[in-house]
C-alpha cells in the first residue's frame, strides 16, 4: 500500500485497471474545504482584482463587482455555521445575507437575503495559494464567479469543473488604497511612513514633500532618524483641513504592540497603522525601521486560513549610490506574518530584516488604540 498527500486545487491522474485487465487513466482535481474564523472581510476576485459588492442602496440588491473602498457595501462578515457550511453577511444596512435565487448558471441570481437559509449557506474550497471558491448548499457543483473584468458587473454561477480564466476564485482581504511611497533619505524611513499613513486618510498637498516635512520639523533639510515627537509633527505637517484628523491627535506606543485580533479591527474599521521595528544585540538597540501595515491578504496552511499582513515599506530595494541628496526612490510591498511582524528573528524566511521585533506604533485614536500589549518577545 502506497501512502499519498494531495495538495488542494492541483490536478491528478489515477491510473486503474478493469476486470479484462484493460487500464484507463481518470484525471481528477482535489479541493480542501477551508477552515475559516469567525471575521469581516473584503472578498477579491482573483481573475479581475475587483471586489464583491453591493449593487446599488437596497438592502437586497444584486451583488456585482467594483473597484476596491472601504464602505460597508463591500465588507462581509464570514460566519460558520453548525452544519459545516458558511453564511456571509454583508456589513451594509440590515445586515442580510449572500445568497441565490435558484441554481441556474450564467444568469444573474446572486443577490441579498433578510432570513438565512440553505439558499445563503456556502461551502468554502481553498486552493494551496490559499484563494477560495464559494459553493452554495443548494446548488452542489457550482460555484461564484463573474463573466467579464468589467466594474458594475453582475455575480453569477458557474460549474465549479468550468475553466473561466480565474474568474471563480477569489481572496479574502482588506487593504487600504493609499499609494506606496519610497524613502528619499536613507533615514527618512519615518517620513515616508507618516506621509502613507496621512494619505490613506487624505489627498496631501503636493508641496507637503518628505524634504519640506523634515524642514517643518528640524529647521532645514538634514538626513536624520525620527523620534515619537517627530513623527506626530511631520504627521500634523503632512495633512490640512481633514476633518477625521484633525479632530484626533496621534498616539504614540512606546514599548506597546497590539495583539493580531486588534491589529486586524484596525484595518476593517478603515484604519492603517505605522509601526516601529528595532533591530537589538545584547539588549542595545542598533537601529529602527518605520513601515506601515495597510491591510491584509490570507493564505492556506495546515489546514486552515492564515492571515498575511500587506506591508507597504518605504525602503528601496536599491540604495542609491551616493545619496548624499534627497532622490526619489520605490519602496517595496510584502506580505507578512504577525509572528514575523512580532520578531522576525524566529521565523525563518530570507528577508533583510530578519532580525527586527515590533516596538512601538503610531495610529489614530480609537475606542481600542489602548488596548496594547507588551512586545511578545522580550529584547534581547
Amino acid at each position: 500500500m502506497m501512502a499519498l498527500t494531495l495538495m488542494a486545487g492541483e490536478w491528478y491522474y489515477i491510473r486503474a485497471i478493469d476486470c479484462q485487465g484493460q487500464p484507463s487513466s481518470y484525471l481528477i482535481h482535489v479541493w480542501m474545504a477551508a477552515e475559516i474564523s469567525n471575521g469581516l472581510f473584503h472578498l477579491r476576485n482573483d481573475a479581475t482584482s475587483k471586489y464583491m459588492d453591493i449593487h446599488g442602496p437596497s438592502n437586497t440588491g444584486l451583488i456585482h463587482q467594483w473597484t476596491y473602498h472601504t464602505a460597508s457595501q463591500a465588507r462581509w462578515n464570514i460566519v460558520p455555521e453548525a452544519d459545516g457550511y458558511y453564511s456571509i453577511r454583508s456589513e451594509y444596512g440590515q445586515c442580510n445575507y449572500l445568497g441565490i435565487s435558484n441554481t441556474a448558471v450564467n444568469q444573474d441570481n446572486v443577490r441579498l437575503y433578510a432570513t438565512n437559509s440553505d439558499n445563503t449557506k456556502w461551502k468554502i474550497y481553498a486552493s494551496s495559494s490559499g484563494t477560495i471558491m464559494l459553493q452554495p448548499k443548494s446548488a452542489a457543483g457550482k460555484v461564484l464567479f463573474v463573466p467579464d473584468s468589467s466594474t458594475g458587473t453582475e455575480l453569477q454561477l458557474t460549474w465549479m469543473s468550468s475553466s473561466v480564466g480565474g474568474n471563480q476564485w477569489w481572496t479574502i482581504e482588506f487593504r487600504s488604497t493609499t499609494d506606496l511611497e519610497g524613502q528619499q533619505m536613507s533615514l527618512w524611513c519615518w517620513a515616508a511612513t507618516a506621509r502613507m499613513m496621512v494619505k490613506h486618510y487624505y489627498d496631501v498637498p503636493s508641496g507637503r514633500s518628505q524634504s519640506s516635512g523634515v524642514s517643518s520639523v528640524w529647521g532645514y533639510v538634514r538626513n536624520v532618524m525620527g523620534s515619537p515627537a517627530a513623527v506626530t509633527q511631520i504627521t500634523s505637517f503632512y495633512y490640512s483641513g481633514d476633518k477625521l484628523i484633525n479632530e484626533h491627535n496621534l498616539e504614540t506606543k512606546e514599548r506597546e504592540i497590539y495583539d493580531e485580533t486588534t491589529l486586524r479591527r484596525f484595518l476593517d474599521e478603515g484604519h492603517v497603522v505605522h509601526i516601529i521595528r528595532g533591530s537589538y544585540v545584547n539588549g542595545v538597540r542598533q537601529t529602527g525601521h518605520s513601515t506601515v501595515i495597510v491591510g491584509y491578504t490570507t493564505i492556506y496552511k495546515y489546514g486552515a486560513i492564515q492571515y498575511r499582513y500587506i506591508i507597504y515599506d518605504p525602503a528601496p530595494t536599491t540604495i542609491p549610490d551616493p545619496w548624499e541628496d534627497p532622490t526619489v526612490t520605490a519602496g517595496q510591498i510584502y506580505n507578512r506574518s504577525y509572528q514575523w511582524i512580532c520578531n522576525g528573528r524566529n521565523v525563518s524566511i530570507l528577508d533583510p530584516r530578519d532580525s527586527y521585533i515590533w516596538e512601538g506604533a503610531y495610529v489614530f485614536p480609537t475606542a481600542y488604540s489602548d488596548n496594547t500589549c507588551e512586545p511578545m518577545w522580550e529584547i534581547s
